[in-house]
């Protein structure tokens, strides 16, 4: 695992919208719509203070996106989120659709959930819990270029090639221009300053995904009691989305990660960049890249945020081989193929 110190604020992961789940029938479905209703925070409609922050959609899926994109609020997001206030708020439930407010004042955060389109069922039994790799498909060919890519990178010293750079390799092998004008880089980097904030805010794993792919799963945990069965539900949770190649990101309110996720062996790895505490492969430097158990390495991350008494985010996305093209090397490159 990593400890890199963040620089800017972390991305938008205040929210769990990973697995999509249906209702069995009409009576399920009226059950679904009351839990969402005692679930949600809902914001008075009488009430003049509170501001519109706008609606949970595919595009801004967590209340952070939202907040970073309005001009007034932007610059204090993570303390708004962090804030006594809405600390221990269960962000993780709200679902597309959702109107959000905040009170301008106590800056507490509110929503009302509105017209689910897809109802989500919260109960575990419910979720189809993928424990490991199946490699009997045919593994998508932008994902395994990914994977080649980053893997050619093992063994390499971490003041070389870190967590967030070996990503950035990973996508400049698929033919993506990242540095110079009108490269990826620059986009991430116009859009921070255009939303208020530091030039470097959207140059994480998330930003990437953000950019030229998709999101799968997104969230938030905080008072971690027991991080080890934290991790654990986590990564039963992130299951049904765990695939050759997806993006996933790690980060406190102090630290930030992100790697791509493998397979070997029937099991589920995180090829990254960083301290190796749970390397399976070959022999690596002990800060370097390399390839570990992700499971151990979800665990290592939920101590250390127990430890600094932070909340742990975790995201994991995909590449999406149209957003990609929009960034494509003058020169034709794989993704053109």
């Amino acid at each position: 695992m990593s400890e890199i110190s963040r620089t800017g604020p972390q991305s938008g992961v205040l929210s769990e919208s990973s697995i999509k789940k249906t209702a069995k029938n009409k009576g399920d479905f009226s059950a679904v719509l009351a839990r969402a209703g005692k679930n949600s925070e809902s914001a008075p409609l009488t009430s003049q203070a509170k501001e519109s922050l706008g609606v949970i959609t595919s595009e801004n899926y967590t209340v952070s996106h939202l907040l970073v994109r309005n001009s007034k609020f932007a610059t204090d997001t993570w303390n708004i989120i962090h804030s006594p206030i809405n600390q221990n708020k269960d962000f993780t439930k709200i679902q597309p659709g959702a109107q959000v407010w905040i009170d301008p004042e106590t800056k507490e955060i509110s929503w009302r959930q509105e017209n689910l389109a897809e109802p989500a069922v919260q109960t575990r039994k419910n979720v189809q819990v993928r424990r490991t790799p199946d490699l009997s498909k045919e593994a998508d060919s932008l994902a395994e270029s990914l994977v080649r890519a980053v893997s050619q990178e093992i063994g390499k010293n971490y003041e070389d090639v870190d967590c967030y750079e070996l990503v950035v390799k990973g996508l400049s092998s698929l033919g993506i221009q990242y540095s110079g004008r009108g490269g990826l880089k620059d986009a991430l980097m116009n859009r921070a300053l255009a939303s208020s904030l530091p030039s470097n805010a959207y140059l994480t794993g998330e930003g990437l995904v953000n950019a030229c792919g998709n999101h799968l799963f997104s969230g938030t945990y905080i008072n971690i009691n027991d991080p080890d069965v934290l991790a654990k539900e986590v990564y039963e949770s992130l299951g049904p989305n765990l695939r050759h190649g997806g993006i996933l990101s790690l980060s406190t309110r102090t630290r930030g990660h992100t790697g791509v996720v493998a397979a070997r062996d029937d099991q589920w790895t995180y090829i990254n960049s960083g301290r190796m505490d749970n390397n399976i492969g070959d022999r690596v430097p002990s800060l370097g890249v390399g390839q570990e158990d992700l499971l151990a390495e979800l665990r290592n991350w939920f101590r250390l945020a127990k430890s600094r008494g932070e909340a742990l985010s975790v995201s994991l996305g995909e590449l999406n081989r149209e957003k990609l093209m929009a960034y494509a090397a003058p020169t034709p490159g794989p993704i053109l193929v």
